[in-house]
């Protein structure tokens, strides 16, 4: 690690940080860390659904409810072998 660094920041956002850092039961630099990666996750997040939207557009009501219904079906067959896996002591 380098320097320490110095950052003055209000009391009540210091304080916020605090309660945050305790609850992970982590550092102040790993609580920060994790702040920044949930904030660049939903950023990739807002950016890929704006590209979702725009390429929706033109797609009619029983398309997307059909894609919709499709992925549906997808993500609770994964979630059922997930569980067979589990029970089995696969994973």
């Amino acid at each position: 690690m380098g320097p320490v660094k110095q950052i003055q920041v209000p009391d009540d956002l210091f304080e916020e940080l605090e309660r945050f850092r305790r609850s992970l039961r982590t550092s102040r630099v790993e609580a920060l860390r994790i702040l920044l990666a949930k904030e660049r996750a939903k950023r990739r997040f807002l950016t890929l659904s704006q590209r979702q939207a725009q390429m929706a557009k033109g797609i009619s009501d029983e398309e997307a409810m059909r894609i919709a219904v499709e992925e549906v079906r997808r993500v609770r067959s994964l979630h059922r072998a997930r569980k067979r896996q589990r029970s089995c002591g696969l994973s």
